[in-house]
């Protein structure tokens, strides 16, 4: 068998034999866009940047599919609500109003994580912490720590 499509918690197997499709459960995080933006997807809204004539809509557009692909690879079940703002994805644990916990935005290879500080730890209420990666892979690992330390998301320790 093949994999040929992941959506949320379920991966789609087809077997080359018969040429069946098999849904299969998973354990990998479930992004679904938020409620309030639901007339598009998240990949739908990427995918419409990806087809832009505006360079940096484009060059966006192709970084943020890349690092949704990659937090559903992730192994852990967790379930993550994202709103998009401008280009960027604003991630949050439940599919409600409120402020955004962590904030991404992709160019080229080089992405911005931001996240607001768990309240027992931050210096401030609201405080917010940014970073940049200079690879998926380096956002991926900080994605997980701003996860991880904005306090939102219970069972988050690696």
């Amino acid at each position: 068998m093949t994999r040929s499509k992941q959506c949320q918690f379920y991966t789609t197997y087809t077997s080359t034999n018969c040429g069946t499709a098999l849904s299969v459960r998973s354990t990998v995080v479930q992004l679904v866009r938020c409620r309030e933006q639901r007339q598009q997807t998240l990949d739908e809204f990427y995918e419409e940047l990806l087809r832009s004539s505006n360079f940096i809509a484009k060059d966006c557009g192709k970084a943020m599919l890349d690092l949704i692909g990659a937090l559903r690879a992730w192994p852990e079940s967790w379930k993550l609500w994202g709103q998009t703002d401008g280009y960027h994805l604003c991630l949050r644990p439940e599919d409600k109003l409120g402020p955004w916990l962590v904030r991404l935005l992709g160019h080229g290879k080089e992405y911005v994580i931001d996240y607001r500080m768990a309240d027992k730890d931050a210096p401030w209420p609201g405080a917010i912490v940014s970073g940049e990666a200079k690879s998926l892979a380096e956002a991926i690992d900080r994605v997980r720590i701003a996860i991880d330390r904005s306090g939102g998301w219970p069972s988050t320790k690696f």
